[in-house]
């Protein structure tokens, strides 16, 4: 019996929000970790530990950089006594708020760069796969272990690999997901279907379509689509609505697009050179014929 794909990255909250909601949305992270466990079957006289997955996690809140530790559960049944154990596996939870970038370095030594609005959760100790959950953006630096695979794990893909340099973006916001490959190999597949696995070379990029469930894989240059690491921002064939959604999670304020007329403008443009926030809106807007921003409270409201 095969168990569910997780189905609570739909629901996670990448938004800011203030101290009251943030302790609300970790109560109830904890609340409902304490209620994982692992599925059990006896299979020829023996115990198989079916895989554990994470089951809904409502309200996760990316606003404030914490490192949460759930404490999970784990049931297996003895085989010859028929009894019932409990193995505690901790869960560490990383978010990067709005404006920030944040650097986590996993059990393995494995190292992760966390971009602006992400969240990302993994075991204290790794078993014999090392799995990690993504929502947001990241850069995964993965320490090579052949007889242990690196799985990271989102709401619509899964990435394998054992040991190399990639970067994932899969925002709950966003109406796709990204994989790009900077060296070595990995094995993307839509989460679930493994018949569907692709096998990227470097400086390829893996893109899924959350809406109709395809993909397209295409040559590109990895740098840029990491050189948010380092400051710089690309745009890559995106509507002007995600456009404003990277713009906000990066400077960390409300971009608002308030004319439907641009909903069909598509933005491809760098930013390389330390570029204030009204500089970066200011050259998007004159790539748009007629399009004006304005600030207001602090808020950009492009129209």
């Amino acid at each position: 019996m095969a168990l569910k794909q997780p189905d609570f990255w739909d629901r996670l909250d990448i938004s800011s929000v203030d101290m009251a909601e943030v302790e609300k949305s970790c109560d109830e992270v904890l609340s409902r970790a304490k209620k994982m466990e692992m599925a059990y079957e006896l299979k020829a006289g023996k115990v198989r530990r079916r895989r554990l997955f994470l089951r809904t996690l409502a309200g996760v809140a990316a606003a404030v950089a914490l490192i949460l530790v759930p404490t999970v559960s784990l049931m297996y049944v003895h085989s010859s006594r028929n009894e019932v154990h409990t193995v505690v596996a901790d869960y560490v939870e990383v978010c990067a708020r709005k404006g920030e970038i944040r650097e986590v370095i996993l059990p393995d030594q494995s190292r992760v760069t966390l971009n602006s609005g992400s969240v990302l959760l993994y075991p204290e100790t790794f078993s014999d796969v090392r799995s990690v959950h993504l929502s947001g953006e990241a850069v995964f630096d993965v320490t090579a272990s052949e007889e242990h695979p690196f799985v990271v794990r989102t709401a619509d893909v899964n990435v394998k690999v054992h040991g190399t340099r990639f970067n994932v973006s899969s925002y709950p916001d966003e109406s796709q997901v990204d994989v790009t490959l900077c060296r070595g190999a990995v094995r993307v597949s839509p989460s679930g279907d493994e018949s569907n696995a692709v096998e990227l070379l470097p400086d390829q990029n893996y893109r899924y379509d959350k809406a109709s469930g395809k993909f397209t894989v295409s040559t590109v240059s990895s740098s840029e689509y990491t050189g948010w690491e380092s400051g710089s921002l690309s745009f890559h064939s995106q509507d002007i609505h995600s456009v404003a959604r990277t713009i906000s999670r990066r400077f960390n304020v409300n971009v608002y697009v308030t004319d439907g007329k641009y909903d069909r403008a598509v933005i491809t443009a760098k930013f390389i050179h330390g570029e204030t926030l009204e500089e970066q809106v200011s050259a998007i807007c004159r790539l748009v014929p007629g399009m004006k921003y304005t600030v207001t409270d602090g808020n950009i409201y492009i129209r």
